[in-house]
């Protein structure tokens, strides 16, 4: 027997989106709050998440939710009413349209202009001041306000993580330079100038 469920429709019809996901996702999130004990900065490795996941799933991976997930969807023993409850009564493909009114009102509290990423502090708190309480501009400065935070994040990492590369090397060059007038045991070093 073959089964076709309808497009846009897995939400509602698909087994383990019915039943089996968030239960595996709750019990995955049980196990990593069991372990972030060790500390805030603890990453989960390769070998932690698939750990992690075969325990959750053994949790929820039970016959009789399995068999659950089926029968909540109606699939199995099928049930026609059930499935045919759940089906959306629009058409699928239609989308909701945006009332004209908000589209004007929208339209209306733009202000020309192009919104540039802040490049500074100052430009940070100008784009603050001057976006409260204008929706649209406002949801453009977020994303610009994110990209400058971005931009930012990302060079002072970058100055952090080259300032510790010179640390290291120089380091290692004083290391280097002390080695030159250490003694080797009773054993005599020759160099070119000896010879």
């Amino acid at each position: 027997m073959l089964l076709y469920l309808p497009p846009y429709t897995t939400h509602i019809l698909q087994p383990l989106d019915v039943v089996f996901f968030q239960p595996l996702a709750q019990a995955y999130r049980k196990e990593l709050e069991e372990h972030t004990h060790l500390g805030v900065d603890y990453s989960v490795d390769k070998t932690d998440f698939i750990t992690f996941y075969q325990k959750a799933k053994q949790s929820v991976g039970r016959p009789e939710v399995i068999n659950s997930c089926w029968k909540k969807a109606g699939l199995f023993p099928i049930n026609p009413e059930l499935v045919l409850a759940k089906l959306p009564t629009k058409p699928l493909n239609e989308r909701p349209l945006t009332p004209p009114e908000q589209i004007a009102m929208l339209i209306a509290q733009q202000k020309p202009g192009v919104i540039e990423t802040p490049a500074n502090s100052g430009d940070i708190q100008n784009m603050i001041n001057n976006l409260r309480g204008n929706y649209v501009q406002g949801l453009v400065a977020i994303s610009k306000l994110a990209k400058a935070a971005t931009l930012a994040y990302t060079e002072a990492f970058i100055a952090r993580k080259t300032n510790e590369d010179i640390i290291v090397a120089q380091q290692r060059k004083k290391q280097r330079a002390d080695r030159s007038h250490e003694h080797y045991g009773e054993g005599l070093v020759m160099t070119l100038e000896m010879a």
